[in-house]
């Protein structure tokens, strides 16, 4: 027998940020690896049409650079909804939403730089850890995401069911 739902079924959520953050396991699953998260977005890149993806790791700091502007709207703004908001992503198999918002619940710090400058989306980059040469900001082509990650995040314990 299949289960029918109605609208009061349906829960829209307004805080995408806190939701990943109290249901971790619905969004990266058992296990947390810094690695897959930049996997994802990799992934996200690839969909978006990037024919030039780098990934460089700096201690806790990881560099993600495309040769695309992924932020760019149609109508040549640069949108940031997607660190704050489930937005999907056109064009993959399955539905699934953009890793940015994942990447902005669980890191510590992230930034992106693109031809609108640099933006800090969440927490600092001037305590010295992540070095930008002066020139940093003019020589990047597309966009760049650097984004700190935990180690390891807090797992709240498996349900019973």
């Amino acid at each position: 027998m299949v289960k029918s739902y109605s609208e009061s079924d349906v829960k829209i959520l307004t805080d995408a940020l806190g939701h990943i953050a109290s249901n971790p396991r619905m969004h990266i699953g058992d296990k947390y690896a810094p690695e897959n998260l930049i996997a994802r977005l990799v992934g996200d890149l690839m969909l978006a049409g990037s024919n030039n993806i780098a990934v460089e790791r700096h201690n806790d700091w990881w560099k993600i650079s495309s040769d695309i502007d992924w932020l760019r709207e149609k109508d040549g703004s640069i949108s940031y909804d997607e660190f704050y908001s489930f937005v999907p992503i056109i064009g993959a198999e399955l539905f699934r939403d953009k890793a940015s918002v994942i990447l902005n619940a669980f890191s510590i710090a992230l930034v992106t730089v693109g031809p609108d400058g640099l933006k800090v989306i969440k927490g600092s980059y001037e305590n010295g850890d992540l070095p930008l040469g002066d020139n940093y900001i003019k020589d990047v082509i597309g966009r760049e995401l650097l984004v700190k990650l935990p180690s390891e995040i807090l797992m709240p314990p498996t349900e019973l069911r």
